[in-house]
């Protein structure tokens, strides 16, 4: 086993990403008795046990995270999105709170936060997020996707557009939100714009399979 903590998790993660899953435990397992106060360490096993379903398992890894590591940006908003994953959005809000307390300059933290507050019918507050969010980073591209399409689930669908629109001019060759777009636009039976986001996102990612099924299907 390596002495190193940073080889030992660097190992684990590449034996999970490997599927070598016994291995990757006893790797995650030694890194933490090297140290304790990593929390990225708590939150790559946590990913091991969620893999193979051992919920439980997960969730105790990570409050032990939190313990061990309370000022870490990144494990708070892991938290939330695994308890999102859950279905337990007051308890993922509560963590993406902490995130973005902590880390105010973490555009995904809230993102994800955005994300959830809609799943809780919290609209408003919602879009407060995805603000804020865009605020720290007028370039993600995610954002403006994920804000878009809780537009266009509202109906808002010339907000989501200009959201989409954004986003597009910031990265071309970003295939989800051609995706988003267009699927949209189908749905209002735009089909004449639908096909053309649609044979631009193909253009600018040929390899998406996504695009490609969603395309034919409308066809």
């Amino acid at each position: 086993m390596p002495e190193n903590t940073h080889i030992a998790h660097a190992w684990a993660i590449e034996e999970l990403r490997g599927g070598n899953n016994k291995v990757a435990r006893k790797l995650f397992k030694h890194a933490l008795e090297m140290d304790k106060k990593d929390g990225l360490i708590y939150q790559s096993f946590a990913m091991l046990e969620q893999q193979e379903g051992n919920i439980e398992a997960a969730r105790r890894l990570l409050k032990e995270g939190t313990e061990a590591d309370p000022n870490n940006v990144f494990l708070w908003s892991a938290c939330g999105v695994f308890e999102s994953r859950q279905a337990n959005y007051e308890e993922a809000s509560r963590h993406f709170e902490k995130a973005t307390r902590l880390g105010p300059m973490h555009c995904p933290s809230w993102q994800a936060f955005g994300v959830v507050l809609e799943k809780m019918g919290k609209h408003k507050e919602a879009a407060e997020k995805f603000e804020q969010g865009l605020q720290v980073d007028p370039t993600s591209v995610p954002t403006y996707q994920a804000y878009g399409l809780m537009e266009a689930r509202r109906g808002r669908h010339a907000k989501a557009r200009e959201l989409f629109e954004k986003g597009v001019r910031i990265d071309p060759g970003h295939a989800p939100i051609f995706h988003a777009w267009a699927c949209m636009e189908e749905s209002l039976g735009n089909y004449d714009t639908a096909r053309d986001l649609f044979n631009q996102g193909v253009a600018s990612a040929p390899s998406s399979v996504a695009l490609l099924k969603a395309w034919a299907l409308m066809e």
